[in-house]
């Protein structure tokens, strides 16, 4: 019972943070998809190479860019807001940033995922591109490196930006992307009074061509700065994310990838992270959310109740041996024929049973009696003619006279 009211809360933690994600999901395509309706930057993106030659052009794209990603990052706090906002062309050229990034002006981005959409990185590095998302996309995760050292897992969103938003024909043509950058860098460790970690993994393939990357995880907070983490993949997951099923069969055995601290006997609970828009259908982000606190801590009040229960037993034992040594003793004592002490005659009397010492001592006294009288009436006498007590011959002389 304590197991299964564990899984449940673990389970509610579960879902409370995959929709939470999700919601947040939602909300940054939400705001791109309006950034994209704006037709400055429709103006902007459908100049195309004409733009290299009009830096004013350039300067006043990225401050658009960094007001729409002040305005959008208001809705969020710190540690959840964007790194980066960025516009390309059709083409796949990069045309502004927010931060601005003059490295990256007028560079060939249509290989990268989020602007095509594949599911991984093209290896030609020259365009123009040949293919360009037609819908709201998450990128494959990738690693992140600031200035400064630190690195994160980090994914973009990105739409695309139609010629005419309005009607979206067949005819209507693409003139870029708009997107953003977010470094996965969230809470994992779930409020509570035991420890809990509220996990992110990806099923989908990372650059590697793996499934299953842990891009959220206490570890990756303890790594040293600087040096790309050790990868660590949940397979499991992605096993039990493929076979579409409700339970997750090692939902009371979990081993937790990245051992070390984190190694021994888990209970987790998973929840897919989709979205779901007010209009459309549902939309699969491939992220799994995974809550896990230890079984050893769960169970430790019952160890604890089995500790108490177990030392109240043993002394209830001893209290009951001891009753019955002095039960056994006092009765020993209570049946003695001699008994020796006046506690245990008073105890004898008090039980209704006789008392041998007295008993004894009248029975002497009728036999001699009894003797006195037989010798009195059988008129015997001393053959000796020793002298015989004064009672005797009381007794001899008392039928003569």
């Amino acid at each position: 019972e304590v197991i299964d009211r564990a899984l449940e809360g673990n389970r509610f933690a579960a879902r409370t943070e995959a929709r939470q994600f999700a919601l947040q999901i939602q909300f940054r395509w939400a705001q791109l998809e309006a950034a994209a309706r704006d037709p400055q930057l429709r103006n902007w993106l459908a100049a195309g190479n004409d733009l290299r030659d009009d830096p004013r052009a350039w300067q006043e794209l990225d401050d658009w860019l960094a007001a729409r990603r002040k305005r959008a990052d208001r809705q969020f706090d710190e540690i959840n807001r964007s790194s980066v906002w960025f516009a390309d062309d059709a083409s796949g050229y990069q045309r502004g940033t927010a931060p601005t990034y003059e490295s990256h002006r007028h560079q060939y981005r249509g290989f990268r995922d989020y602007f095509h959409g594949q599911g991984y990185e093209l290896e030609e590095r020259t365009g123009p591109a040949k293919t360009i998302i037609a819908a709201p996309y998450r990128s494959l995760v990738f690693r992140r490196k600031l200035d400064s050292g630190e690195g994160y897992w980090s994914v973009a969103f990105s739409v695309p930006v139609w010629d005419d938003p309005d009607d979206l024909a067949f005819w209507a043509e693409q003139v870029g992307i708009v997107g953003m950058t977010i470094d996965l860098k969230g809470r994992s460790r779930v409020a509570g009074t035991r420890e809990r970690l509220a996990v992110l993994i990806d099923t989908r393939p990372d650059a590697t061509g793996r499934r299953g990357l842990i891009v959220r995880h206490p570890y990756l907070e303890n790594a040293d700065t600087g040096a790309d983490p050790v990868l660590h993949y949940a397979e499991d997951v992605v096993r039990w994310y493929d076979s579409q099923q409700t339970n997750f069969p090692n939902e009371q055995d979990y081993t937790d990838p990245v051992g070390g601290a984190f190694a021994g006997t888990w209970l987790a609970s998973v929840e897919r992270v989709i979205v779901r828009p007010e209009q459309g259908n549902p939309v699969e982000t491939g992220w799994v959310i995974l809550v896990q606190e230890r079984r050893d801590d769960v169970l430790q009040p019952v160890r604890d109740l089995q500790w108490r229960l177990s030392y109240g037993g043993a002394l209830a034992a001893l209290v009951l041996l001891i009753v019955g040594v002095l039960v056994w003793a006092g009765t020993i004592a209570l049946l003695d024929g001699a008994p020796k002490s006046r506690v245990t005659r008073v105890l004898r009397r008090w039980a209704g049973l006789p008392s041998v010492g007295s008993g004894g001592a009248n029975s002497a006294t009728g036999t001699a009696s009894a003797r006195g009288s037989a010798g009195s009436l059988g008129g015997r006498t001393p053959r000796d003619g020793g002298s015989t007590s004064q009672s005797e011959t009381g007794k001899a002389s008392t039928p003569t006279g």
